[in-house]
C-alpha cells in the first residue's frame, strides 16, 4: 500500500484535471437490476479477494463501462462501487483536461492516468465518448485519433487496483477498440 503522504504527492501531480471526492452512495441506495446488482456485488469481491486471485495468477476485473439515457444513475453507480470497495472517488475534470490544441488533451490524458497509478482508487470518466471517440469518424483531424489511442494505451496500463470506470450517454460514438477494453459492461 502507498503511504499517506506518497497517496497526497500522486494527488497533487493531476495538476487539477481530477477531483477526489469522498463517496456516500452504497449499492443498496440503488434501484438495480437483479442482474446487474449482481455483477456489481461480484466484481467489488473480485477486488477484495484481489490477494487469493493474485496467488493463482489472476488478476480482478477492475474496467467498468456504464451506459444508458441520462438520469439512469451512472454516476450514482460509480460512486456506490468507490463506497463498496472502500476507495477514493476520483473524477475526471474535462474542461481541465481537454484543451484547444490536441496536443495538451494528450499530454493531460498521461497526467490523470499517472496521477493515480500509484494508489488504489476508483478513477470516473463521464461521458467518456467525449474523449473515446470513434476514429474511423472522416470528418475528424488526425490529432484526435492519437488522443483516442493514447487513451487506449492508458487503459491497458491501468493497475488491478485502480478501478477505472467509464460512462457514457452515447456508446454508439464511441470507438470501437475503447469500448472492448472494459472488462464489465452495464447498461442502466
Amino acid at each position: 500500500t502507498v503511504s499517506t503522504q506518497q497517496r497526497h504527492e500522486s494527488r497533487s501531480d493531476s495538476q487539477g484535471l481530477y477531483v477526489e471526492l469522498t463517496p456516500r452512495k452504497q449499492f443498496r441506495d440503488l434501484m438495480l437490476a437483479h442482474g446487474t446488482r449482481k455483477a456489481c456485488e461480484e466484481l467489488v469481491e473480485e477486488q477484495r479477494q484481489a490477494e487469493r486471485l493474485r496467488q493463482y495468477g489472476l488478476l480482478p476485473r477492475h474496467r467498468i463501462l456504464l451506459s444508458g439515457v441520462p438520469g439512469t444513475g451512472k454516476t450514482t453507480l460509480a460512486e456506490a462501487f468507490a463506497t463498496e470497495m472502500a476507495l477514493p472517488f476520483c473524477k475526471v475534470l474535462y474542461h481541465r483536461v481537454i484543451g484547444e490544441q490536441l496536443g495538451h488533451t494528450i499530454a493531460r490524458l498521461w497526467q490523470v492516468f499517472d496521477g493515480v497509478r500509484e494508489f488504489p482508487c476508483v478513477l470516473f470518466f463521464d461521458e467518456f465518448e467525449t474523449v473515446a471517440k470513434e476514429r474511423g469518424d472522416r470528418t475528424d483531424e488526425t490529432g484526435l485519433q492519437r488522443a483516442v489511442s493514447t487513451l487506449l494505451t492508458q487503459i491497458d496500463d491501468v493497475p488491478w487496483f485502480v478501478v477505472l470506470i467509464a460512462a457514457t450517454n452515447h456508446l454508439e460514438l464511441m470507438d470501437n477498440a475503447a469500448w472492448r477494453r472494459f472488462q464489465l459492461r452495464l447498461d442502466l
